[in-house]
């Protein structure tokens, strides 16, 4: 975990403890990764009638800590592409994000120091 650019902690929505567990799990990998992203994924959502974690809970959570939250079935694949393809597109846009801020651009202008129009005259005023 200690060199990770990902951490995804999955809990069962179906465990009333699922949730404490994942957010023990989460304050886990803030202390011992340096992971760019942090994702909270409640999974086995096909067990509808045996869900106790509700999905607002959860949200609460995910947005406290400022987590990508995924809900998936592993059984029946649902939004397992979606999970991983989430996870993908926000590595890419927080890569972006830090090349912008690793560069040093510097604004520059250019004057015409003799105020003359160089219109037609094929070249560069400087």
């Amino acid at each position: 975990m200690r060199n990770a650019n990902v951490v995804i902690v999955v809990y069962d929505v179906t465990d009333e403890h699922g949730l404490e567990r994942a957010e023990n799990w989460i304050d886990v990998a803030r202390r011992e990764s340096s992971a760019e992203l942090l994702v909270l994924v409640g999974n086995k959502i096909d067990l509808v009638d045996k869900r106790v974690i509700a999905k607002t809970d959860a949200l609460k959570v995910a947005s406290a800590g400022s987590l990508l939250y995924v809900e998936t079935s592993a059984k029946t694949g649902q939004d397992v592409d979606n999970l991983f393809r989430r996870v993908g597109e926000t590595l890419v846009e927080i890569s972006l994000e830090s090349e912008e801020e690793d560069l040093d651009l510097v604004s520059v202008t250019l004057e015409n120091p003799n105020d003359e129009d160089v219109e037609g005259m094929g070249g560069c005023i400087c």
